[in-house]
Order: C-alpha cells, then structure tokens, then sequence
C-alpha cells in the first residue's frame, strides 16, 4: 500500500513538472527580466533603465514626455520585446525633444522680433501662445504670432514670425501650404495687414538676416532668397518702422 502510494505522488509530481514547463513556455512574459505588471491602463511598462531614462524620471518629467512615452510603450495585450520597446521609446523621445527645441527657438525669435518694436509707436495687442494637450488647440494659435495696434491710430497689424537656419539651394520654406491659407483668411476676415518677418541664420535671439514681408507677396510656402532680397531689412539691429502711406514694414 505504502509502494502504492509513493508511485501516485511521483506521476502527479512528473505531470505538474510537465504542466508547468507548458505555462511557461505560453507565457514569455514571465520569462523576461526588466519587465514588471502594473496596475495602469499602460499594460507592460519597462522598469529597466534606458540610455535615456535619466530625464523621464519623476521630477525631471513633463507631463508632455509622460504622456507620449506611456503612449509608445503601452500594448493590448501583446508583449513587446525589449529592443522593440527600446527603439519605440527612443524614437518619441527624440520627436517630443525635437519639438520643444523647434519651440524654444520660435519663442526667442518672437522675443527678438517683439523687441524691434518701439512701444513709443506701437503696442502688442495680442501674442498667440501654442499651448495644446492631446491634439487639442484654441483656434487663435494657428493666428499670427504678435498684434500690434498704432499709437494714436486705429490700424492694427498682424505679424508671424519665422526664423530657419539657412536657405536650401537657394530657397527656403518658411510655411506649409495649409498655414498660408490660414494667414490669408485671417487676413480677408480680419481686415488686418500681415507681415512675415522671417530670420536667416545666426541663432534665433540674434539671427544673420531679416526680412519684412508683406503677406500679399508671399504666394507660396517657400520663397528664393533673390525675391526675397526685396525685403531685407539692411539693418537687422534697429527697430522697425512702419510707413503709414505706403502700408510697408521695414
């Protein structure tokens, strides 16, 4: 009887060997290190240390950053492996961090081009941030960037400001074809004059060249840098002026 019993308790030992190598083998998750369940809606989050993990931890982390990576690395279900999730997770942090610096440098050329203006003469009405959150956007950022009102006039102009680091062959794009679209419809509806003041080169606080250019003259997304010459300020340092007869900024 004894016998007996020790044969039943080694086949039921044999089968839930057997029973558990095949769980484990359906189950590769559990074979991963580095890989840890958590209770959000992000599924499997690595809790292995990337090359860049240093700025995405908690202190250090804009929500934006957050918010894109989780995006990236989260699954339905499916378990990615670690160079995927690795290369995933580099690639959007390399677009978000891309994104931002664009952003910064938009923003000091907005500052450079803010200060040419004497408030002796004119007064910023309006300065459109590009605050958004999950695609969501007022309206009013896709507006030019400054407005300025004249003092002791009615007249109100709208200026977008664009700043690249240098021409391609001989051109430059300074817009996409929906924007300009934008502009000119702001411009129809508003009954506001538009001028693109555009930076070449040097760094955004302090750019090479400048260019005031009416809206009106701007047909197209790009422009080639004899057409623009038209407009080149000869003295990037001084202050702009507006000549009231002619409605031309210089």
């Amino acid at each position: 009887m004894k016998n007996m019993t020790a044969y039943i308790l080694i086949i039921l030992g044999i089968i839930s060997t057997v029973v558990g190598l095949i769980l484990l083998n359906k189950n590769p998750a559990a074979q991963m290190t580095g890989y840890t369940k958590t209770k959000s809606n992000t599924g499997v989050i690595p809790s292995s240390t990337f090359g860049t993990d240093s700025i995405l931890r908690e202190g250090n982390q804009t929500l934006k950053e957050r918010v894109v990576v989780e995006e990236q690395i989260s699954f339905d279900g499916e378990v990615k492996t670690p160079a995927k999730s690795h290369r995933n997770f580099d690639a959007t942090l390399s677009k978000v961090l891309s994104k931002e610096n664009a952003e910064e440098k938009g923003y000091s050329f907005e500052k450079y081009v803010v200060s040419k203006f004497n408030r002796s003469f004119f007064k910023l009405l309006e300065w459109q941030g590009d605050k958004y959150h999950n695609g969501i956007y007022a309206e009013s950022t896709q507006n030019p960037d400054l407005i300025f009102g004249l003092q002791g006039r009615e007249e109100m102009l709208a200026i977008e400001c664009k700043w690249r680091s240098g021409f391609n062959n001989g051109k430059v794009e300074w817009t996409n074809d929906q924007q300009l679209k934008r502009y000119n419809k702001y411009m129809v509806e508003k009954k506001v004059r538009v001028f693109i003041v555009l930076g070449i080169g040097g760094e955004p606080s302090q750019p090479d060249e400048v260019y005031a250019i009416p809206l009106r003259s701007m047909k197209y997304s790009f422009a080639a840098k004899d057409y623009l010459q038209h407009f080149k300020r000869l003295d990037g340092s001084s202050n702009f002026y507006y000549d009231v007869k002619e409605k031309f900024l210089k």
